[in-house]
């Protein structure tokens, strides 16, 4: 599982995952403090912030997206940024067809 410190600049490509075997991605704040700003640039390539994010993740939210539910565009790549200059931990959980991560 992948832990990124996320900081207030932009990270543009948080998680990319290989689309035919990728089948879901989660991702969680594991931070006490700091807010993280989380998009799917997929869908829009504009650089992330804290206006324009799909998802907010305040400390300790998680969100995860699956294929069954959210279709072939979950796979991402997914952008971050956070409100913190010294870093916001973001930890992604990527689980592929076999059940297994990577």
């Amino acid at each position: 599982m992948p832990i990124l410190s996320i900081t207030t600049t932009a990270n543009p490509q948080v998680f990319s995952g290989d689309g035919s075997q990728l089948y879901s991605i989660g991702f969680k704040n594991a931070s006490t403090t700091g807010i993280i700003y989380l998009k799917n640039t997929a869908t829009d390539s504009s650089t992330v912030t804290s206006s324009n994010a799909d998802v907010t993740l305040n400390p300790g939210d998680a969100v995860s997206f699956s294929k069954l539910v959210d279709g072939d565009g979950f796979t991402g790549p997914f952008a971050a940024i956070s409100d913190t200059a010294g870093g916001v931990n973001l930890n992604v959980i990527p689980v592929y067809k076999a059940g297994r991560l990577r």
